[in-house]
């Protein structure tokens, strides 16, 4: 009798690899390919791409962040860096650091949330180099996502990678979208953008922004806006601080005042006072809320309801110069 031998069990397992990898090729071209198209189509003065992401904004065309990170790419070493919101470029001017002997450059854009400012600062700071890194807090951007922020240096700075993982952190499909069709050369370059003048304002090397003009107008109303920490700006603002600690800068986390009139229609602002000031604990930082330390007046100080002037610039900064020396993070400079 004849031995029978049951016949091997064939297995699909390499032709069903081999499909699932074909499928996943095809849908990453078909991605790229659409995404090409979509950058190749103009609706006018912008992209079909940037129409459907969201990232129609002209290059230079708002704020001062085209010719700021321009600048901030041929910047060497420097002693101070600033992060933050438009409250950090028109809050921090680097005269006035000069002055004391400290050389100083400013990192804000508009709407800089924390979760912004860490990925400004993987960026910028390796090379910079800072023995101090301030950074701003505006009290209502600490529960944003950040999407604003995201859009405005994506179309306003040369690419980096630290850019993929920004519009990665906001959760937005859009921005990750525009941010990989950037890192593919698939959106216009910036070589020959020129920065268009914003009116009232005079773009000051170092990245500040000046405003001479003073408020006209109170605060109208009883519109009212609470604030509060976001887990998510939290967890940014920590990991920045660390990055910066890490590299061997200190780090002071800084709010810069506001007219009384403002600030009486904010709610939540003493428990957001509390988690910074338990955040900075952790972080083994301080933070200084200057509406605490400084009285500024609501028009002559400011020119609208939340930014500054230069004559309030001049006081919060020597204000903040004066305290940053008092508290050692600086030696005091020969008279």
């Amino acid at each position: 009798m004849s031995e029978y031998r049951w016949p091997p069990v064939k297995t699909e397992a390499p032709r069903l690899w081999g499909r699932g990898f074909a499928f996943v090729a095809w849908v990453v071209l078909f991605y790229l390919g659409g995404t090409a198209v979509a950058a190749g189509i103009r609706l006018g003065e912008f992209s079909l791409l940037a129409r459907l992401t969201g990232h129609d904004i002209a290059p230079g065309g708002r704020y001062q962040s085209l010719r700021r990170f321009r600048e901030a790419d041929a910047v060497g070493e420097v002693d101070v860096v600033f992060l933050g919101s438009s409250h950090a470029y028109r809050g921090f001017d680097p005269r006035l650091f000069a002055r004391g002997g400290h050389r100083a450059f400013n990192l804000g854009s508009t709407n800089q949330t924390p979760l912004n400012a860490h990925y400004v600062a993987e960026r910028y700071l390796p090379r910079m180099r800072p023995t101090l890194v301030v950074v701003e807090l505006y009290p209502h951007n600490l529960d944003h996502d950040g999407l604003e922020s995201s859009r405005d240096l994506l179309v306003n700075a040369s690419f980096h990678p630290s850019q993929l993982r920004m519009a990665a952190a906001t959760k937005n499909l859009a921005a990750v979208h525009f941010a990989v069709a950037k890192s593919l050369a698939l959106t216009p370059g910036l070589d020959g953008v020129a920065q268009m003048p914003i009116a009232g304002e005079t773009y000051i090397p170092g990245g500040y922004c000046e405003t001479l003009r003073e408020r006209t107008e109170l605060s109208p109303g009883d519109d009212r806006v609470t604030v509060k920490l976001s887990n998510e700006q939290r967890s940014h603002l920590l990991a920045l601080t660390a990055f910066a600690k890490e590299g061997g800068a200190k780090v002071v986390w800084v709010t810069h005042p506001l007219p009384q009139d403002h600030l009486q229609r904010i709610d939540g602002l003493p428990a957001l006072r509390e988690a910074l000031q338990a955040a900075a604990l952790e972080a083994g930082v301080v933070y200084w809320d200057f509406n605490q330390r400084l009285t500024l007046d609501p028009r002559a100080d400011f020119m609208d309801f939340h930014h500054l002037n230069q004559r309030g610039v001049v006081r919060f900064d020597e204000a903040l110069l004066e305290t940053l020396e008092s508290e050692g993070y600086w030696p005091p400079q020969s008279p």
